[in-house]
């Protein structure tokens, strides 16, 4: 018997630890009696994750996209739950009604996997005080309220899968929230360790992940100047930059670092990780880190 799978995708996915273990998931699922379907609503302009990921078209058995013509500002989001109760419910149903499990849309029949602890604080007054703050009052109002939704979900659900075994402490022990855990919470490709091979340009520092603030690169960048006193001076750095992020005004010139951008070639990934001594990340906000793992 096959476990029939809709996975359900909104907007273009970020590269991450989260996509990269699910496309692996889905090349990997007919070995284990899985069947995935992946449907992707998008907006203009935006692209899927099985066009972002290509190579997934094989593993998996239909691919549906649904483009929706909704505006990107503060009042597009607002309506967007509106949009959705009307709309988009009504037309996924039918998907669902022949799927055992649904992953990325809140069903009756979804699992909730977390790869890192919920955007969510208490008091939550303060908090929607905090986001109305760093953004506006709709986009603020808007975030809060999914936020508290999501987090709703997972209190009510049994189905909720924890990536790491310190991720589920801190489910339960901040937010109550039980959850099965998966070890090791990340996946990678032995063939593609084994292919690499160290280059003759060595380096003495590495840091390599989605880089931004939640995952430590502006102290990375500070630690690694540090390391310029101890007698450090050739320094890696690899990844898409977050939007928010500018690699370039922390470096600032300085060309002791090598920034080698998104590298999706993962053998020269790993080529470029033997070839460095130390690998440094500050992570604020992980669960694991699919980079620990590689």
């Amino acid at each position: 018997m096959t476990l029939k799978i809709l996975y359900v995708n909104f907007g273009t996915p970020m590269p991450s630890g989260a996509t990269t273990t699910i496309k692996e998931v889905i090349k990997m699922s007919s070995h284990f009696g899985m069947r995935f379907n992946v449907v992707d609503i998008l907006l203009d302009g935006e692209r899927g994750l099985v066009e972002t990921f290509p190579e997934i078209e094989d593993y998996i058995g239909f691919h549906i996209t649904k483009r929706i013509k909704m505006r990107k500002d503060s009042l597009g989001k607002g309506l967007w739950k509106v949009y959705r109760k009307i709309i988009i419910d009504p037309w996924i149903r039918k998907y669902i009604k022949e799927t055992d499990i649904v992953i990325g849309y809140p069903t009756s029949k979804s699992v909730n996997i977390l790869y890192a602890v919920p955007y969510l604080e208490f008091p939550l007054r303060q908090f929607y005080l905090r986001l109305v703050r760093k953004t506006n009052l709709i986009d603020g109002t808007v975030w809060f309220l999914n936020s508290l939704s999501f987090y709703a979900r997972l209190r009510m659900s049994n189905r909720n899968i924890c990536m790491g075994g310190f991720l589920k402490e801190e489910m339960k022990k901040i937010y109550k929230v039980e959850c099965e855990e998966v070890n090791p919470p990340a996946g990678i490709s032995w063939q593609n360790v084994e292919k690499a091979t160290p280059f003759e340009d060595n380096f003495d520092v590495i840091h390599f992940s989605r880089l931004g603030f939640m995952k430590g690169t502006p102290e990375a960048i500070e630690v690694m100047k540090t390391l310029k006193r101890y007698g450090f001076s050739r320094f890696a750095i690899a990844g898409p930059q977050d939007l928010d992020y500018s690699l370039q005004k922390d470096i600032n010139g300085d060309r002791s670092f090598k920034y080698f951008g998104e590298i999706k070639d993962k053998t020269f990934l790993y080529s470029l990780i033997k070839s460095s001594k130390v690998f440094l990340y500050p992570t604020n906000i992980d669960s694991f880190g699919i980079v620990v793992a590689e």
